[in-house]
């Protein structure tokens, strides 16, 4: 399909546009993602309409600080699967750049003639076994790293629970109360 982009005639300044501009965020989703649970935490509250007079007069409640106190460890958990995530795409992404090396090695060893075992076929060889090493040295990087987050991930999701009980427990206590 050809389109004829050639305008014809002359352009008046109150002619209505008939397709408005595109939004960035539309043409370059990447550029404008938000990457991780970081992201949020950097974004300004809008809490403009309440003065500092009014907060330290309300005093929160307890249920109040045990809700917040819950979602500060919801953000905590959701960082830490962004972390895991980052984590395991940095992984896929040096295996396969190691792989790619380790193709361009073998490219180089199968041009060269098979009778000769000269220098630096021995060179292309040893390559591809440190490449080989380097692979596993990172298989072994990332399982403690993910080690690390995934003890880290229990610990908060125990409190998580923790605190889910606790808020139940004071639920049931002004229940009892009323």
């Amino acid at each position: 399909m050809i389109f004829n982009t050639a305008y014809e005639g002359t352009y008046q300044g109150n002619q209505q546009v008939l397709c408005p501009p595109l939004d960035p965020r539309y043409l370059y989703p990447q550029r404008y993602a938000v990457k991780d649970a970081y992201q949020s935490l950097l974004s300004p509250v809008s809490d403009s309409n309440q003065s500092l007079e009014q907060s330290v007069l309300n005093v929160p409640s307890v249920e109040d600080l045990m809700l917040n106190r819950g979602k500060v460890i919801d953000s905590h958990i959701r960082m830490l699967f962004s972390d895991i995530y980052q984590r395991h795409k940095l992984q896929e992404d040096n295996l396969y750049h190691i792989d790619l090396d380790q193709c361009a090695c073998q490219t180089l060893i199968n041009r060269m003639p098979p009778a000769i075992w000269d220098k630096k076929r021995m060179d292309v060889e040893r390559k591809i076994i440190d490449l080989e090493q380097e692979k596993r040295r990172e298989q072994t990087d990332y399982f403690r790293d993910i080690l690390f987050l995934k003890k880290e991930l229990r610990e908060t999701l125990i409190e998580k629970l923790e605190e889910q009980q606790r808020l139940a427990l004071l639920a049931e206590g002004e229940e009892e109360l009323k």
